[in-house]
């Protein structure tokens, strides 16, 4: 994953995507379709009627098209895969969730059944709570270790770290390494979700 070296300041400055940018408006869509899990060998994310990353563009632009009326002259840009920004990271400080021990980011009502999107703006917003970045690394995962278990691969190799050369979602989508064993899994892979415990319930 090499190109998770480039643009690193970028990464970590939201103001060299957009001038002045003060807001970070974090939105996620949930993609939890309901498959037959022993038969299904294709990631729920690809299974959605239409890609996410033009779905979520969509929606961004209504969104800036809202904020527009009740800003006045507000510049923004969308990001939806499209720029080096820290979606999960950005998504943690909203407090819609938390990034758990399968690397995937949580949601309190999707769980990690969900794409996320951020729209910038160059305008501040004042936050309800002053205290969100005292809970951005708390555990929720808590004991919880199903998800390194499951993994076929081992590619969870403790907490929170994961190796992408054994990653079946990474490997069925970049194809890196020639004769992978993909147990069976045609695109992505969904096992550490599926034996998720945030996953049950979650909309």
């Amino acid at each position: 994953m090499k190109w998770l070296e480039k643009n690193i300041e970028i990464r970590f400055n939201p103001k060299l995507l957009l001038e002045n940018a003060k807001t970070a408006i974090v939105v996620l869509q949930s993609h939890k379709i309901e498959v037959e899990t022993q038969n299904n060998k294709v990631a729920r994310y690809a299974l959605q009627e239409e890609d996410y990353h033009i779905s979520m563009k969509k929606k961004l632009k209504i969104l800036s098209q809202k904020v527009s009326e009740i800003i006045p002259n507000v510049n923004f840009r969308a990001c939806v895969d499209s720029a080096p920004i820290l979606e999960k990271y950005w998504a943690q400080k909203a407090e819609l969730g938390f990034i758990g021990k399968n690397t995937l980011f949580i949601s309190k009502k999707c769980g990690s059944f969900c794409n996320i999107a951020v729209l910038l703006i160059d305008f501040e917003i004042e936050t309800e709570s002053e205290e969100k970045d005292k809970n951005i690394e708390k555990n929720f995962c808590e004991n919880c270790d199903k998800c390194i278990i499951s993994c076929p691969t081992k590619a969870l190799v403790k907490p929170y770290t994961l190796d992408c050369n054994k990653c079946i979602s990474y490997q069925t989508q970049q194809k890196t390494i020639p004769n992978f064993n993909s147990f069976g899994w045609t695109l992505g892979c969904d096992i550490c979700q599926e034996v998720c415990p945030k996953n049950l319930g979650a909309k």
